[in-house]
């Protein structure tokens, strides 16, 4: 599955509550990279040179290809860029996808924001997937508390640097209802 199958205006995630999500695009790259910059963002990923200019524009242009489809997340209540998270891995045949790359400003980490991202993400995905899989750094441990928080089941069998969860489609009107109790 390409991109163009996102593209219309009832796959697009929009907006949840002062959270906007829009498709990345090329001229995004100098403010979001003023956010990737920060590298205590990077410090438990196993990519931990992110937010290096080299080590961002590999981020940024991967995100950019025809095999995922990226996003640009906005406060629009203070007109600001806050981060970016995709979709990626798409199998039409098993019917699963993953959401990952995410990373949001420090001062958005934690609480609402997260609950909003996810609402928005997991929303988008169930409309066209049964199931979606996280992938967290082994080491990333404020990812892997988010997602136990939220109900998805840890995958066995990961490889040493990453970690894969899993939230099947009948378990999302439960989680559905989890994250909207913790923006409410």
């Amino acid at each position: 599955m390409k991109k163009t199958a996102f593209l219309s205006s009832e796959d697009l995630p929009g907006q949840i509550q002062n959270l906007q999500i829009r498709l990345l695009k090329p001229d995004d790259y100098a403010e979001l990279f003023s956010i990737a910059s920060d590298p205590l963002i990077w410090e438990m990923h196993p990519d931990k040179l992110r937010y290096t200019e080299k080590g961002f524009r590999l981020f940024f242009e991967k995100a950019l290809l025809d095999d995922c489809c990226a996003y640009l997340l906005s406060d629009t209540d203070r007109n600001k860029v806050i981060g970016s998270s995709r979709l990626y891995n798409f199998n039409e045949e098993e019917q699963t996808v993953f959401i990952g790359f995410t990373f949001l400003s420090r001062e958005y980490w934690g609480g609402i924001w997260n609950a909003k991202l996810k609402l928005a993400m997991l929303n988008l995905a169930f409309r066209h997937f049964k199931t979606v899989f996280f992938e967290a750094g082994a080491k990333n441990l404020r990812s892997i508390a988010s997602l136990e928080k939220l109900g998805a089941i840890r995958e066995p069998g990961a490889n040493a640097e990453k970690i894969r969860f899993r939230v099947d489609i009948e378990f999302w009107p439960e989680i559905r209802q989890i994250l909207q109790k913790k923006i409410a």
